[in-house]
């Protein structure tokens, strides 16, 4: 008998478990859509690693061994869940229960969530989504798993595309915000003035829009810093303070303070956002489903 399992080809398992089953090599190739001089030299091979006869003729039929009848009573469970194992596993949404969560700033929830809330209570009416604000912490939080996915515009993490896995969720233009009742200036005044400054943490390059400000030079300085996109448009109103905001959201956010959008001079990059997710989740069902709704969503946004 074989001590060592690097001995064995396991692919000669199989094999064995039709043969013990049918009791018959022209029956156990059928079964296996082999050729029966295939399944006779396989049965050799078992013979000779197992060092067991396995079957034995009596009359017209094998008969397995007594050592043979042993193993039989375990090879079916063995083989199944070794098959179980590399299977892919099988998913239903309106199984999953728990929390997914998502780090993004509220921009982005905004601009997805609603219509992504919609998907989800249709399709996993037990699954809770949770959006949690996006920090310098986050990708040590996707790392560990904390996390499912983290939703920012490319190019404000370094080495994030390196780390992650990531697909192109949408693009949106930038443009300045300021009060209603603000005179006319030029974007050269409107860059060396006081601004109303979306900044996740105490560092202001870490938002996409700092970036953007450093790359046109602007001699601003901030009035005021908060860590919510949609409460800028209310530190700009009755103020001189002014804003660069995603087209997006400051469209959405007129109605509810009393600013107005002013057009860039010159072309200022686009806010391409991005979704980054751990490689290990990658083949994950239940993680797939949901970036795919989250792509969906994301779809909208190019069709309207």
């Amino acid at each position: 008998m074989t001590n060592s399992l690097r001995s064995l080809n396991l692919n000669l398992l199989p094999i064995l478990r039709e043969l013990l089953r049918r009791r018959n090599v022209t029956r156990a190739a059928e079964a296996l859509n082999m050729r029966q001089s295939t399944v006779s030299e396989a049965l050799g091979r078992l013979r000779e690693l197992l060092h067991d006869d396995i079957l034995v003729s009596q009359g017209r039929r094998l008969e397995p061994t007594a050592y043979a009848q042993r193993l039989e009573a375990s090879l079916d469970d063995a083989l199944a869940t070794i098959e179980t194992l590399f299977l892919e596993p099988t998913f239903d949404a309106a199984d999953q229960r728990g929390t997914m969560v998502i780090a993004t700033a509220d921009y982005v929830v905004l601009t997805l969530g609603p219509d992504l809330a919609r998907r989800v209570c249709s399709e996993a009416p037990e699954l809770t989504i949770q959006f949690v604000n996006v920090a310098s912490s986050s990708l040590t939080a996707l790392r560990l798993g904390e996390l499912d996915v983290v939703a920012v515009p490319s190019g404000l993490r370094d080495g994030i595309a390196n780390e992650f896995d990531s697909c192109f969720l949408f693009e949106d233009d930038l443009v300045f915000l300021v009060a209603d009742d603000a005179p006319e200036r030029t974007e050269a005044q409107m860059l060396g003035g006081r601004f109303a400054f979306f900044c996740a943490d105490r560092d202001p390059s870490s938002s996409f829009e700092g970036l953007v400000l450093n790359q046109l030079g602007a001699q601003h300085s901030d009035a005021v810093r908060v860590a919510h996109f949609s409460l800028v448009p209310f530190f700009v109103e009755g103020t001189q303070n002014v804003a660069l905001l995603q087209r997006r959201l400051a469209e959405r956010l007129l109605a509810s303070a009393r600013v107005r959008i002013v057009e860039p001079e010159t072309a200022l990059p686009k806010v391409r956002v991005h979704l980054y997710w751990n490689k290990s989740r990658t083949r994950d069902p239940a993680h797939t489903w949901l970036r795919e709704r989250i792509i969906e969503s994301s779809a909208l946004l190019t069709a309207r």
